[in-house]
């Protein structure tokens, strides 16, 4: 025959498992946006929307100015997308193969780490985000842990700042472990 009935096969599994990766990263921005939109309607903040920009990230937006807000509760707010990311990424991290869940707890760490990491700190005394990343990915992108250092250095609160870094290094550390992990599961 003049076609490869394998190679088809085989084509077609490359590009089920090519879609099976913007979905997982879509749901993941989802679900790591719900949590914040979860914690802030908890904490009794209005929430005014959220938006998906791409596969790149999304955005809560309340109607409050967070450096308003006990150092708890922006704590928690800034918090709570990377620790519902890490979570999922832990969930699936046992899965094998080149299923779904496997790519899901992948891409949900890799959330967690780019929205985690400390070294995304500061560009010139801001949030790294604005200046540093819109020439990037085209637009205004801010990492949550570095925002929430920035708001507890600009009003001196050393022991949040202190927990934040804490927790930012602990969620960028074990997001990489799992992510290793659920690579060698494939």
């Amino acid at each position: 025959m003049w076609y490869d009935i394998e190679g088809i096969e085989e084509g077609g599994a490359l590009l089920s498992r090519l879609a099976k990766v913007p979905v997982a990263i879509l749901l993941s921005i989802i679900i790591h946006e719900l949590a914040h939109t979860v914690t802030a309607m908890i904490l009794g903040v209005k929430v005014v929307g959220i938006a998906i920009i791409s596969v790149l990230g999304g955005y809560t937006a309340v109607e409050v100015d967070l450096s308003s807000l006990g150092s708890l509760a922006v704590f928690m707010m800034l918090n709570a997308g990377v620790t519902a990311n890490i979570i999922m990424a832990w969930l699936f991290s046992e899965v094998r193969g080149r299923s779904f869940w496997r790519y899901f707890s992948m891409t949900n760490s890799l959330i967690c780490f780019l929205n985690a990491i400390p070294a995304l700190f500061f560009y010139y005394g801001e949030p790294a985000g604005l200046e540093v990343w819109q020439p990037i990915i085209g637009f205004a992108a801010v990492n949550d842990g570095s925002q929430a250092l920035y708001l507890f250095l600009e009003r001196g609160d050393w022991l949040f700042f202190s927990i934040q870094l804490v927790y930012s290094l602990f969620l960028t550390i074990y997001a990489i472990y799992l992510f290793m992990k659920s690579e060698r599961q494939g």
